[in-house]
């Protein structure tokens, strides 16, 4: 009954017209009982499979959001999940209050280890064969909190953002694609965490979220890499793989 009333809670207000190209979802993540906001608590749109984490005064926003119904779900150390779904209008901003019930806790644990590498077998020996220009974990470390299109603009040559008027998002094109050559932009085929991402939007993504990135040009995708993209994908342009937390 308690999960019942804390979504009974959440409030949805739409703000008229803040976000030009899709909806803006803005988080207020507090505690049930106290108000009190919630700083790290991880925010998600479960159908879009895009998160982010509340920052000063609990808030959390997650923009490009398109038309439709969404299930945004709140996570934080020592509270009960919550789930709801939201409408989005793909052009407003809309504002929820999560309230999240604080749970009992086990006694506290110390672990004491030294901050390691997530090395990924197929990363590795894709890495070994030298047919792709790679990013590492250690390189990406040092980029912190920027944002992944700037990353990958700034470190791999040939790859630009580019606005997608059909799909209002940003997508990662080649210049060194066919499509270049005829005039045209020449988007690459996007993989994330061995998943097709089929708007190719990887905005949301933040190089501190990110282990490993490869980049491939279309004359030397690996196999088990076009796979993973689907049978349909466009490799005229490129591919580019990249794996999370």
């Amino acid at each position: 009954m308690r999960t019942l009333v804390t979504l009974a809670l959440l409030a949805a207000a739409i703000t008229p017209a803040l976000a030009q190209d899709g909806s803006t979802l803005v988080a207020d993540v507090a505690d049930e009982a106290t108000g009190v906001p919630l700083i790290g608590a991880q925010v998600r749109l479960i159908e879009l499979h895009r998160d982010t984490r509340a920052e000063t005064m609990g808030v959390a926003a997650i923009r490009r959001v398109p038309q439709g119904v969404m299930h945004v779900q709140a996570r934080f150390v020592g509270y009960e999940p919550l789930t709801s779904p939201v409408i989005f209008s793909g052009h407003d901003s809309v504002e929820v209050v999560l309230l999240m019930h604080r749970v009992q806790l086990l006694d506290t644990i110390v672990v004491r280890a030294e901050r390691v590498a997530v090395r990924d077998a197929g990363f590795e020996r894709r890495g070994s064969l030298g047919l792709g220009r790679f990013l590492t974990e250690e390189q990406l470390f040092r980029d912190g909190d920027r944002d992944l299109l700037d990353v990958l603009t700034s470190r791999l040559p040939g790859v630009r953002a580019m606005w997608n008027p059909n799909t209002n998002e940003e997508v990662l094109v080649s210049l060194r694609g066919a499509g270049s050559m005829s005039g045209s932009p020449c988007p690459l085929a996007v993989v994330v965490d061995d998943r097709p991402a089929l708007d190719a939007d990887i905005s949301y993504l933040r190089a501190e979220d990110v282990t490993g990135i490869e980049l491939y040009s279309a004359t030397n995708v690996p196999v088990e890499l076009r796979g993973l993209a689907g049978p349909n994908t466009n490799w005229a342009c490129g591919l580019i793989a990249i794996s999370t937390r």
